[in-house]
């Protein structure tokens, strides 16, 4: 349980790191 939420956690920073970038691309 807890390597999935290191793993959510991991994907949910990358999302978020990607969604600003996206935007100034945009």
């Amino acid at each position: 349980m807890e390597e999935e939420e290191k793993e959510e956690k991991k994907k949910k920073k990358t999302a978020k790191k990607k969604t600003p970038t996206t935007t100034t691309t945009g």
